[in-house]
């Protein structure tokens, strides 16, 4: 990676408030932002991750007892883990206590195997101090809506700051492989393939980024929406896509709902294109779109490979997979948009699944 994406991304992570530190698959500590060497007074060599707890006084509330981790963030990341739990802070340097939230995520090479682990840490002592001053859900709120502005503003800087060192190594990876010709050898051509391949996922990804960001900031036009006929211009395309697949679609007649007709355009595409691609291996597959009005909720409902319900947790979150690449291709991001539409609308999204035997996805549009 040239130089000035380096040093790009060294810029963004020093501009964070939230602590990131990166360990290798023994623990050892790779690397650490500037606000991690704030909260944790870094200095010098910097522990390895078993000796963090007992270090920095790193404890966890089990009942009315405060007990020190034996499962830490690092050592979920290290077994292959994502997810998240709130530590709390007790030392000489913090005697009040200081309340953390550990998001933690496995770093897998390009095998996938896990190379490592990834903890952000994000101080919330402040945020739970103003709940407990104000009512549940205006603090809810509040803090929902800092964050997601954050995040926004995250997004779009890391986004269009990547983009030029990443047009970069597209331009001049193309560039080599054309002064090449055919006196590269097959482990070459391989490698430059490798370099493509993934400057392309990594543009993906940051369009993906953009549009989650900006349906947060566009303005809603709520009209009467033909769901039916919306979701049946959505199959065409995908029929279009790939015309030899021979998929059953049935679409309830006479769905219409009160909605935003651009964002629930983005919402049937990423459902009806989801059960499109999770049923792609099925020797006989099945989509349907109706109303359950015992449920009062709309669904997409597929019969393809689904997914265990212990995860279903993580499914809407931006990048989380439960599928890999190799699999079904995608960013992650998908789920993620649709609940962010649904959210705008005042409504909820959840699902139902089983290994081998498809998926519902339900969303409702207001309570």
């Amino acid at each position: 990676m040239p130089s000035r994406a380096y040093a790009v991304l060294d810029t963004v992570l020093d501009t964070m408030q939230e602590g990131v530190v990166a360990v290798d698959p023994q623990g050892a500590v790779l690397m650490h932002n500037r606000a991690a060497s704030r909260m944790f007074q870094l200095a010098g060599e910097v522990p390895a991750a078993a000796e963090w707890p007992a270090r920095f006084g790193l404890y966890v509330r089990e009942g009315e007892q405060l007990c020190v981790p034996q499962d830490t963030p690092f050592a979920r990341a290290l077994r292959g883990e994502a997810g998240h739990m709130v530590l709390l802070v007790r030392n000489p340097l913090a005697p009040a206590g200081r309340l953390l939230r550990c998001d933690y995520r496995p770093l897998e090479n390009t095998t996938r195997d896990t190379s490592g682990g990834l903890v952000v840490f994000n101080d919330i002592t402040e945020l739970e101090r103003a709940q407990s001053h104000v009512t549940g859900l205006e603090a809810a709120q509040r803090a929902l809506r800092d964050t997601n502005q954050e995040l926004e503003a995250f997004s779009y800087s890391v986004s269009h700051d990547l983009r030029a060192p990443l047009g970069a190594i597209g331009g001049f990876s193309a560039a080599l492989a054309d002064r090449l010709g055919d006196v590269a050898d097959e482990k070459s051509r391989h490698y430059l393939a490798r370099i493509r391949a993934s400057v392309d996922r990594m543009e993906q990804l940051i369009e993906g980024l953009l549009g989650l960001s900006r349906l947060t900031r566009v303005a809603l036009d709520i009209v009467d929406v033909d769901l039916s006929a919306l979701a049946r211009e959505v199959v065409e395309g995908l029929q279009d896509q790939a015309p030899a697949r021979q998929v059953d679609v049935v679409i309830e007649e006479g769905l219409v709902a009160h909605c935003d007709l651009r964002l629930m355009r983005v919402l049937l595409g990423n459902l009806l294109g989801n059960a499109w691609k999770f049923t792609s291996r099925n020797e006989t597959s099945r989509i349907e779109l109706g109303r359950d009005d015992a449920q009062g909720a709309f669904f997409v409902r597929d019969n393809g490979v689904g997914f265990d319900m212990a995860h279903a947790g993580k499914l809407f979150s931006a990048f989380q997979r439960l599928h890999i690449e190799a699999e079904f291709p995608g960013t992650g991001i998908g789920l993620a948009t649709v609940r962010r539409i649904v959210a705008r609308h005042g409504g909820r999204v959840w699902a139902e699944s089983q290994p081998g035997n498809g998926t519902t996805v339900w969303f409702t549009l207001s309570d």
